[in-house]
């Protein structure tokens, strides 16, 4: 199960974001997550829950954003998407290719609550962006 292992770190580094605002609690962590990761959902969403016991992130959610699959011909320069696990050029029919999309496990951004204090119109939560 390498969701677990993926989890970990994305869950590591959402609390050093969290610690570095001032050890707020982590509202939501959102993902961007590739297709060619073949990410098995139920199993990512259950080791979001086991490991964010007990930190910053227990009250967490998780949401995430499939990338499809995108190649380009290595001949042709064509840029498509895949329908199946052969990647043949919908142009030239080359099978080679190269992997344009759809591997990426990027943290989006995590929206931490914000503290009592707060000003009424952060609407309870900064959020830190990756870009």
């Amino acid at each position: 199960m390498h969701e677990l292992g993926l989890i970990r770190n994305v869950l590591e580094r959402a609390l050093e974001i969290a610690e570095a605002h001032g050890s707020l609690p982590v509202e939501s962590v959102h993902l961007r997550v590739g297709d060619y990761q073949n990410i098995v959902p139920e199993l990512f969403s259950f080791a979001f829950e086991a490991a964010r016991v007990d930190t910053l992130a227990a009250d967490a959610t998780l949401t995430w954003e499939s990338v499809p699959l995108k190649v380009q011909c290595d001949n042709c320069k064509t840029l498509y998407m895949p329908e199946s696990l052969i990647w043949n050029c919908l142009t030239c029919a080359s099978n080679a290719a190269t992997l344009v999309e759809g591997n990426e496990l990027v943290l989006d951004h995590v929206v931490l609550q914000e503290p009592e204090t707060a000003v009424a119109d952060t609407q309870g939560a900064s959020v830190w962006k990756s870009r």
